[in-house]
């Protein structure tokens, strides 16, 4: 994570990106533990939003009882047009963050976006737009770049293993049989 923040932090000072995408949600991240490196970076930054694919919070069908995340109830609910929910404030310690679930290209799965602060319906119009333009099946092209040049394969690990000669230890992938 501080290395996630640290490639954000040299993006919004770099004044070249409107929007800095960071995976995962900011709630999740800060856990009620208060400031996080992720939400320091935030306050300091304000273009950053937080993507999330899936999601457990029950923010808003909670309270109805449901037994799944947020995101399978807008999945299943709308007719796989583009769109958005209407933003929910979140509960944090920090600052307003608003959560907004949204389908960027059609028949694509619904994601969660966290705005820090207010933003009016134009902006979030505004926002998913950039998004939606730049997105790949439905999720953002830059978050999908990351994950493929950061994704640490079993080859990968195999030479690591070779490298450092830890065949013989036990790891969390013996499990699998991988």
């Amino acid at each position: 994570m501080l290395m996630e923040a640290s490639v954000a932090q040299k993006a919004a000072e770099g004044k070249e990106a409107d929007v800095i995408c960071i995976d995962g949600s900011l709630v999740a991240r800060t856990n009620g533990k208060g400031l996080s490196v992720a939400g320091d970076m935030v306050k300091k930054y304000g273009n950053s939003v937080f993507i999330s694919k899936s999601s457990e919070s029950r923010g808003q069908f909670g309270a109805l009882g449901s037994r799944a995340g947020d995101i399978y109830y807008y999945n299943r609910a709308s007719n796989h047009a583009t769109g958005f929910s209407a933003p929910v404030e979140v509960k944090s310690e920090f600052a307003k963050i608003f959560e907004v679930y949204a389908r960027l290209k059609e028949h694509t799965p619904m994601v969660r976006i966290e705005v820090l602060g207010s933003t009016s319906e134009q902006e979030l119009k505004s926002l998913l737009d950039k998004l939606s333009y730049h997105s790949v099946g439905g999720y953002p092209y830059c978050l999908k770049l990351a994950h493929n040049n950061c994704k640490v394969s079993n080859d990968d690990i195999d030479k690591l293993v070779s490298i450092f000669s830890l065949q013989h230890e036990q790891g969390a992938r013996d499990a699998l049989d991988e």
